[in-house]
């Protein structure tokens, strides 16, 4: 609990806008009223949630998601990571700790991408402090460590230091007291180089409180004097009352209790004028070792019960073992009062009884006469006899107590006994837990080891069937199953962002007919028939086998869901004449059963499937519409679905475009004769060693399409460096048929070195 006094958040922007003047975050909703749907809209949602968040979480809360959900919605990024740390924080303030960290990560993933350095160490810090409040200290440390150099690099001199701070309190928490130490001490010197007071006033009780832990109480009362003095000087009465706190307890080790009980009466005065149940409960546990040294058991326990009472949601093992001990202790102390008591009035019995004696013998001696001795001497004995019942009374007495001393002794052996049992099963419960979690997660990394390995083995031999068979029904099905396993690998790899683009300047109606292509054969199965109406000069900068793949998945979820002897529609929404637009609009259009509404929220989703009946001989894996997603979004573009039941389902691709113009059909006309001429050129000049020389490559390229650009591209980088005419002018005339995917002069120019 005192540990936790010293931690430094890095939300400090949080608590000052907490303190915002109520009139300003009333201006600012005001404003709010009247702001559109904007990046204004999302700055002024930022600034009000972090004024309400320590005051009115719940309110402010609903405010943050209507923030991150606009800022998703204009794609402003900035925002979205803003406002996702922000919700991080309210829900760190609630105690809800699962949905901070969500939140965190989340923010973390978006800066990521952004590449915003200081705004990573940021996240890693509210991670990371996060953990440490749940106290898990080694994941607290691990994320510290990676706030760390981002924060050394883009961060101020004052974050860094509240950095090396709190990873001091971590490394306390681990018992790494050498570490914590020099941690502290790197923060204290960056705060003396800013001139910080008040965080040079932590740092120097953070290190007084090591040597505490230490043994070291002289040089921890020094810290602790030099970070009061500071203290005093801010007027912080909160830091004031954690340090007189502080040097009581040190002092109290010290046994010099006189200044002890000083420095802890001024806290007694000052509590009341801080409402912190932490610092009361700090005061009764010092308060309760400073008496219990000073041997005030009574007055310890008073103290105690009041610890206890303040902490009744906690159990305290260690308060309750001490109350206990020390309740024996003053049972026992009283038991020895009373029987220093009891053998007080046996003493002055015993010399009543001397002193009767003596009456007796004078009067024995004294008087003359036989009756009046047999009186004195029947008057003694009997008073001797009440001595002596007394006296065994008072030792039955003595033995019930003595025994009752021991009946408690044992019970609170047995009772240490007990806990110590409870503690020994407590462990071996965690160490289980922590065996059966570790199994989970190597079961978990297996499956998904596992999982792609065997997918990416299945790639090659579908590739080879592919190749080498001459029916279309078999390619077109091999291609299919090639598709779903290239899917799972491709979102793998989006996933962990190892995707890596090979854009290129491509015909966009050449990519949907080679997508057409190979759903041909599913689409003939069910007669329906597919329809494309695009302009034929627009050209789209994309890697063309994943695009390709794209509108496959999509054709194929088109024909799965659409009615036999049904129509498939891809129309292009829109392209100015002048082709000034950056992006077209391609939508899929089927006349399925539609998707219905509740879950076409997660048709983009992994593994999600809109209806889950019987397609006969379709198959999927789960992912091609995530695939989808993940490819279109990459090449800066974006994906939608829009559906209603028994209307069908419309997909709408935006992608970005190069500008077109009429010159480009020109081109292609001009392209076209210039082929022509250059086939003829080339059957003139083309000689047999030329032949013998490309004669194997062309046996590859003949099992390849126009639009299998990259693997093209690997055969004819086979030629660099031949220095042969004919040679030259056949690569480069190949190399413009890829660019203009025109498939024709492809085969044509296959043909000439064939013949």
């Amino acid at each position: 609990m005192k540990r936790l006094l010293s931690a430094i958040l890095f939300i400090t922007p949080l608590l000052l806008l907490a303190q915002t003047n109520h009139r300003q975050t009333t201006h600012w909703e005001q404003q709010l009223a009247q702001t559109p749907q904007d990046t204004q809209r999302v700055h002024l949602l930022l600034k009000i949630t972090r004024s309400l968040t320590v005051n009115n979480p719940n309110k402010a809360l609903q405010l943050a998601q209507e923030g991150y959900r606009l800022a998703r919605r204009l794609k402003y990024t900035q925002g979205q990571s803003k406002l996702a740390n922000q919700l991080g924080t309210i829900y760190y303030y609630k105690g809800v700790y699962d949905e901070a960290l969500l939140h965190y990560f989340t923010a973390l993933e978006i800066n990521e991408k952004a590449q915003n350095t200081l705004e990573q160490g940021k996240n890693l810090n509210n991670i990371a402090l996060t953990y440490q409040h749940l106290k898990q200290y080694q994941q607290a440390l691990h994320y510290y460590m990676q706030a760390l150099p981002k924060v050394k690099q883009k961060g101020s001199q004052a974050q860094l230091a509240r950095v090396y701070n709190n990873i001091g309190i971590v490394y306390r928490h681990l018992d790494q007291k050498s570490k914590a130490l020099d941690y502290y001490t790197q923060s204290l010197e960056l705060n003396q180089q800013i001139n910080d007071l008040k965080n040079q006033a932590l740092n120097l009780n953070n290190i007084g409180q090591i040597y505490f832990d230490l043994g070291a109480y002289a040089k921890s009362i020094s810290y602790t004097l030099q970070a009061l003095k500071l203290n005093r000087q801010l007027d912080n009465k909160y830091e004031v009352i954690n340090v007189l706190n502080n040097l009581g307890r040190a002092y109290t080790e010290l046994y010099q209790l006189e200044q002890a009980q000083t420095y802890l009466d001024e806290v007694m005065t000052l509590l009341p004028q801080i409402n912190s149940h932490t610092l009361q409960a700090n005061y009764y546990d010092n308060q309760g070792q400073l008496l219990e040294k000073q041997g005030k058991y009574k007055e310890a326990i008073k103290v105690y019960h009041k610890l206890t009472q303040l902490k009744d949601s906690v159990f305290s093992t260690e308060n309750s073992k001490r109350l206990a001990e020390l309740q024996t202790r003053y049972n026992f102390e009283k038991r020895e009062r009373e029987n220093r008591v009891l053998k007080q009035q046996q003493n002055q019995q015993q010399k009543t009884i001397t002193h009767q004696r003596k009456r007796n013998n004078t009067l024995l001696f004294t008087t003359i006469f036989g009756v009046s001795m047999g009186l004195v001497t029947l008057l003694v004995a009997l008073k001797l006899f009440k001595a002596k019942e007394q006296q065994r009374r008072v030792n039955e007495a003595l033995a019930d107590k003595n025994e009752e001393i021991k009946s408690q002794t044992d019970a609170l052996q047995e009772q240490k006994e007990a806990i110590g049992q409870q503690k020994e099963e407590l462990q071996s419960q965690t160490e289980i837990l922590k065996m059966v979690n570790q199994r989970l997660k190597d079961l978990d990394n297996f499956k998904q080891e596992a999982t792609h390995m065997i997918v990416h083995d299945l790639k090659t031999p579908l590739n080879y069937v592919i190749a080498i068979t001459d029916q279309e029904d078999v390619r077109q099905t091999g291609q299919q199953m090639l598709n779903m396993v290239l899917n799972i690998l491709d979102v793998h790899k989006f996933d962990e962002a190892k995707m890596k683009l090979q854009k290129a300047n491509w015909a966009l109606n050449n990519i949907i007919e080679a997508a057409i292509k190979q759903v041909s054969f599913l689409a003939n199965q069910k007669s329906i028939r597919i329809s494309s109406s695009l302009q034929q000069n627009v050209q789209v900068k994309v890697d063309q086998h994943l695009m390709v793949r794209v509108f496959a998945n999509l054709l194929t979820n088109a024909i799965k869901y659409s009615p036999n002897s049904g129509t498939i529609s891809i129309v292009q929404d829109h392209l100015p004449e002048n082709g000034a637009t950056k992006h077209i609009k391609i939508k899929v259009i089927d006349q399925g059963e539609g998707i219905p509404k509740n879950q076409l929220d997660r048709i983009f989703d992994k593994f999600a499937q809109a209806n889950a009946r019987d397609l006969n001989n379709f198959r999927s894996s789960g992912l091609g519409l995530t695939f989808c997603k993940m490819a279109v979004e990459a090449h800066k573009g974006f994906i939608s679905a829009n559906s209603r039941p028994k209307k069908g389902t419309t997909i709408t691709l935006t992608l970005p475009v190069i500008q077109v113009s009429e010159r480009l059909v020109t081109n292609v006309a001009n392209w076209t004769q210039t082929l022509e001429q250059k086939t003829s050129d080339l059957k003139k000049w083309i000689t047999k060693t030329d032949q013998e020389l490309l004669l194997p490559m062309v046996e590859v390229l003949q099992t390849l399409d126009v639009y299998d650009y990259s693997e093209i591209k690997k055969v004819l980088q086979g030629l660099e460096g031949v220095n042969s005419r004919a040679l030259n002018v056949w690569k480069n005339a190949m190399h413009q048929t890829l660019l203009q995917c025109d498939e024709e002069g492809y085969k044509r120019l296959l043909e000439v070195i064939a013949v």
